[in-house]
């Protein structure tokens, strides 16, 4: 396979010798690094209640019911655990080709105690025979030889109503990874051989390099931001061997072919912290309704076209194309947000510290913080005067809070997502006083 200038795949010569130079890296390199603490929600229902209100249902139902089964597909060392943590009454299937990753992650898994996930070393490329209600794949895809074939293999192991939580790589955060990838792999003299990759070889240059060029370029200053942090972390930006990145049209595509379809974007952390979504402001209004015409998709890639590198990352939910969608599925969404009546949602959580001397996490009692400290002034007003009777809509035209022009989709996002931790209709999260 030829390397493009707009992707790192001088090594993916093959699906098998891809998940074996896969294996291989993150076996040098298990990522994530393990975690210092992991979060249980008391509450068994909360995380599930709030991946369905995600997906746009605000009455308690959704996709994801009481019980079920999820694929964690490229679990790597933490991805497994989380995932078990926040759907404790579901069995969780999580697979990596990386074994010590998986070592890890087992260690993990005992010492929380768990007995709700199972750890298998097995590549995506190959398939699973089960179907799942909810698979789990962020950051896995694009590592692969050809990702459609990885992503048809994730779409053949999801029911025909179930949800498949994804994220790629966006084409515009990744110029500064895949000029460092390629130029490390020249320096370190292998750049298109079929060999055995140096891993250590290649990070020890690419740590020099951080001191040894001289003038200002954005890669330069990206590479030397790494100083200092894990050595996975600084692998995982400047030697990983194979990465495909992608734009919204060019992933719908990918999607296409795998017979699925874009839901919606998640909000992940990244995004939430940077106040980011998928949704542009036009001052003239000509423009304005011309965007408002448009469907999700292009919607979406207008925002990745025009805010480039400060566009959200490519992390959404996708369905199997024969679940029933609406052309314009975000505004659907939006409305029935606001005409839901909301309540905060709150439970209390455990938090498992991870103690050095021990090697293992121990519990500590904590109570929820909501609402978010980022919450916007808007989104702590309606917070703030929650009635249950009232419906959103409603509480923001007495407070004076817009509604319009994309303030519904960011305050639907601020406060009724998994990353945001508040739940819209608290009567089907139990509440804590």
């Amino acid at each position: 396979m030829l390397e493009s200038d707009h992707f790192n795949t001088a090594e993916a010569t093959s699906q098998e010798h891809v998940d074996r130079v896969n294996a291989e890296y993150y076996g040098r390199f298990p990522f994530p690094w393990p975690a210092d603490m992991f979060v249980a929600h008391a509450d068994p229902s909360f995380w599930r209640t709030m991946v369905n209100q995600e997906l746009g249902f605000f009455d308690g139902r959704g996709p994801l019911g009481s019980t079920g089964t999820i694929w964690v597909a490229g679990c790597g060392t933490n991805q497994g655990v989380q995932t078990a943590l926040r759907f404790p009454d579901w069995h969780v299937y999580a697979t990596d080709v990386s074994e010590p990753s998986l070592r890890i992650a087992e260690r993990t898994a005992r010492s929380l105690g768990l007995n709700n996930v199972t750890f298998e070393r097995a590549s995506i490329n190959e398939g699973v025979a089960d179907h799942f209600d909810y698979v789990i794949c962020t950051g896995v895809v694009h590592h692969n030889a050809d990702p459609a074939v990885a992503l048809g293999r994730l779409a053949e192991a999801l029911k025909p109503d179930g949800v498949l939580e994804l994220m790629v790589y966006n084409r515009y955060h990744r110029l500064e990874t895949t000029s460092l990838q390629k130029a490390v792999r020249m320096l370190a003299g292998d750049f298109g051989k079929r060999s055995k990759r140096d891993n250590s070889l290649q990070l020890a240059i690419a740590e020099r390099l951080m001191d040894g060029l001289a003038g200002e370029s954005r890669v330069m200053d990206f590479l030397r931001s790494l100083k200092g942090t894990h050595s996975s972390k600084v692998a995982d930006s400047v030697i990983q061997p194979v990465e495909w990145s992608y734009t919204v049209a060019s992933l719908s595509e990918l999607a296409q072919g795998a017979g699925l379809s874009l839901w919606l974007p998640t909000q992940n952390i990244f995004d939430l912290a940077g106040h980011r979504v998928w949704h542009l402001d036009f001052t003239d209004l000509s423009l304005r309704e011309r965007y408002k015409s448009l469907p999700d998709t292009e919607r979406w890639q207008l925002c990745n076209l025009l805010m480039a590198e400060e566009s959200p990352w490519l992390w959404f939910y996708l369905r199997p194309d024969g679940v029933h969608r609406s052309p314009i599925l975000s505004d659907v969404v939006a409305e029935r947000f606001l005409d839901s009546s909301y309540r905060p949602a709150q439970t209390d959580v455990c938090v498992y510290v991870h103690d050095a001397e021990q090697d293992r996490y121990l519990p500590r009692a904590q109570r929820s913080r909501n609402p978010s400290r980022r919450l916007t002034s808007a989104a702590r007003a309606l917070h703030g005067a929650a009635e249950a009777e009232l419906s959103l809509r409603d509480a923001a035209a007495r407070l004076g809070v817009p509604v319009s022009n994309g303030e519904a989709e960011r305050l639907r996002l601020a406060l009724t997502t998994p990353t945001s931790h508040i739940c819209v209709r608290s009567d089907v999260v139990s509440r804590t006083e």
